[in-house]
């Protein structure tokens, strides 16, 4: 995790390290994009923060891996500004955010990115450390999914366990395929 300080003479805060990530590199981790306005704060609304900083994060390991600005380059005509923003983070799986209107949380969705707004600023390092303890733990379904983590089957189940398990994996398997139903 970095931790930036303000330069005292010029009072800005420096650019963060930006850390390689190669194929394979932390299994069982999650990418994520934290809309911020000054790269220590999750501070940003996702149609107008300045940039992405993208993590990808494990149990034991967070690596700032890119910072993405927002701006649109000169001679790039854009048509739709959160399309693009979201296009910019697609290959994010969760992103954290101080706010999102309805259509632009509605295209983040359809490129399969988790939106997570917060209820007020936070640091990017608590929302890190955050997810953390739920990937150390017992992921929710949908954050086991874009992990591409199976949930732990544990095969010395009691009487009860194995009676619900088994009524539950009838119930699944006589589903038509198509509608779930």
């Amino acid at each position: 995790m970095h931790i930036l300080k303000t330069n005292v003479g010029t009072g800005e805060i420096p650019k963060p390290e930006i850390l390689g990530l190669s194929e394979g590199d932390m299994p069982g981790s999650v990418r994520i994009a934290c809309a911020s306005n000054d790269a220590v704060n999750i501070d940003g609304h996702f149609g107008s923060c300045s940039q992405f900083m993208i993590y990808q994060v494990s149990a034991d390991e967070a690596r700032l891996i890119d910072i993405r600005s927002t701006d649109i380059q000169d001679g790039l005509e854009v048509d739709d500004k959160n399309l693009f923003r979201a296009e910019l983070i697609q290959d994010c799986q969760v992103i954290y955010m101080a706010s999102v209107g309805g259509p632009a949380a509605a295209k983040i969705v359809k490129l399969g990115i988790h939106p997570m707004k917060l209820p007020g600023i936070e640091t990017i390092a608590s929302i890190i450390g955050q997810l953390q303890t739920v990937i150390a733990g017992t992921p929710p379904p949908w954050l086991a999914k874009v992990m591409v983590l199976k949930q732990p089957i544990d095969l010395d189940l009691s009487g009860k366990q194995r009676d619900d398990y088994h009524r539950a994996s009838q119930r699944n398997s006589g589903k038509n395929r198509d509608t779930g139903c």
